[in-house]
């Protein structure tokens, strides 16, 4: 599952896609893996809170990374390729555009183009993208074997509005109540990331219709919901067969995030070859 996200998120910012065997695709991914381990293991928490301190005693966080700059190293490779052959007339993935875009405010001193910045964002597109994205597939399919009757809802109303022999779109979204409202609802029950302390509002909060309330904000939990730790759709739709946003989660509401656009390009909606 791991190596077909990739390879999209691949194709998005480096134009290519790697063979499934390929050695130093296979070396990457291991790298985002223990990372990602170490980011959630005891230690990797305690550097959360005070990486300041965790900088100065040893320890496993050397080593990972060491690991990510091997990553940076594998990036800043591949912008140099990039760099080598661009057409600015013809760009061809995420790292074409932000060079061009560089090219384009390189007398703007205040301009967040910058290599640097390329580099960065490459680096947590490819490093949070995977890892993320593939878990949150492998959670989503766990739970419609649970739930085989949520499944069979679900590829009913798929077939019914896009068939069996069609390519999904973003259009077909808003036709698909059911589907949106099951997605969000595994996107508000899983917690792949956890976060470093527990975090509380110091009183009532009213923020754009939603109420945050003067106790701990657990992400698994949720004020919208009584059945809290229970996988349900009983709040997610609404009586005509739509898809309530204003009922969502906190945490599953649709927010902007750094790939946002990317995959809404159709190579990214097609998947992996």
């Amino acid at each position: 599952m791991s190596r077909t996200v990739s390879n999209v998120i691949c194709c998005l910012v480096f134009g290519e896609r790697f063979g499934h065997e390929d050695k130093k695709f296979l070396c990457l991914l291991n790298i985002i893996s223990e990372t990602l381990k170490f980011l959630n293991s005891p230690i990797g928490q305690l550097y959360n809170i005070f990486p300041w301190l965790m900088d100065h005693l040893p320890g496993p966080q050397h080593t990972c990374f060491a690991q990510v700059e091997k990553l940076r190293e594998f990036i800043n490779m591949k912008i140099q390729e990039h760099q080598e052959t661009l057409d600015p007339s013809s760009p061809r993935d995420f790292i074409d555009c932000f060079l061009i875009r560089i090219s384009q405010e390189k007398d703007n001193p205040t301009t967040d183009f910058n290599h640097e910045n390329l580099v960065s964002t490459v680096l947590n597109l490819f490093l949070a993208g995977t890892e993320t994205t593939s878990s949150t597939i492998r959670y989503a399919l766990s739970v419609l074997i649970k739930y085989p009757n949520i499944q069979e809802k679900m590829q009913n109303e798929i077939e019914s509005v896009i068939g069996q022999g069609c390519s999904p779109s973003m259009e077909n979204r808003k036709s698909l109540p059911f589907t949106d409202a099951v997605i969000h609802e595994m996107q508000r029950f899983l917690d792949i990331v956890p976060f470093s302390l527990p975090r509380y509002s110091l009183k009532d909060i009213s923020f754009r219709g939603y109420t945050i309330p003067k106790v701990f904000a657990i992400p698994r939990y949720n004020i919208h919901y009584r059945k809290n730790i229970c996988f349900t759709l009983t709040s997610c739709l609404l009586s005509i067969g739509h898809y309530d946003y204003s009922l969502a989660a906190l945490c599953a509401e649709r927010g902007k995030a750094m790939g946002d656009s990317l995959v809404l390009q159709p190579p990214a909606l097609s998947g992996p070859e």
